[in-house]
C-alpha cells in the first residue's frame, strides 16, 4: 500500500476514534506531517465516498473556526484489510 492510501486509512482511524469534536486543520497536518491541502484534499476523498461528514463550527463571534467530523461508516469493527478496496484508486 503506498504513502497516500496509508495516511487515508490513519486520518479515517483518526477520526473515527474522535468522532463528533471539532477539528482543525492545521493542527491534523501537523499530526500526520503533511501540508493543510493535503488533509484537505484526504477529507474530501472521505467524505465523498460517505465514510465523515463535516459541519462547520463557529465561534461566539459567528466565525467559522473549524469543522466537526463526524465519522459516518460502519460502526461494527473491522479486519485490518477489509476496506483495502476503498483505498485502491
Amino acid at each position: 500500500m503506498d504513502c497516500v492510501n496509508r495516511r487515508r486509512k490513519q486520518l479515517l482511524a483518526f477520526i473515527r476514534r474522535r468522532s463528533g469534536r471539532r477539528f482543525i486543520v492545521a493542527i491534523m497536518a501537523k499530526e500526520f506531517d503533511v501540508s493543510e491541502r493535503t488533509i484537505q484534499a484526504d477529507l474530501t476523498f472521505l467524505e465523498a465516498f460517505g465514510l465523515i461528514k463535516r459541519m462547520p463550527s463557529y465561534n461566539s463571534l459567528h466565525r467559522q473556526n473549524g469543522n466537526i467530523i463526524v465519522y459516518t461508516g460502519s460502526r461494527r469493527r473491522c479486519k485490518e484489510n477489509e476496506n483495502d478496496w476503498l483505498f485502491e484508486v
